[in-house]
């Protein structure tokens, strides 16, 4: 199986401190943890295998509350169709653990990177 990276970490919390109404409260925004509930991996196309394609694909993933995939999209493609479709194919089973603001579990979107290498070259 290929080998496979992590989502990239959450992002920071952004603060406001002053407005024209007075202070306003500091807003964190949800800390999505990069670990995962279930996880197969993508399998490596054969035809791909065979002509040696590689690469990596980014794909944008929607989460609702429970840390499921509501939505994927191909952010950066492979450069190859069919890579990229057994990404699409293996993180659309994924779950992940669901994303929090405070002790609230939220949606959330992340990018996810999927790398195929083909170890025989």
């Amino acid at each position: 199986a290929p080998p496979l990276s992590t989502p990239s970490p959450a992002q920071p919390s952004v603060g406001f401190t002053q407005s024209a109404a007075g202070t306003v409260p500091n807003i964190t925004a949800a800390q999505v943890d990069p670990n995962y509930l279930h996880r197969p991996n993508p399998i490596y196309p054969t035809l791909s295998q065979r002509r040696q394609e590689q690469g990596a694909v980014q794909l944008l993933v929607s989460l609702d509350a429970q840390g499921a995939v509501r939505e994927i999209n191909v952010h950066q493609s492979s450069g190859y169709a069919r890579l990229d479709q057994a990404a699409l194919d293996a993180v659309r089973q994924w779950r992940f653990l669901p994303a929090k603001r405070g002790d609230i579990t939220v949606a959330a979107t992340v990018m996810v990177p999927v790398e195929f290498k083909h170890s025989n070259f």
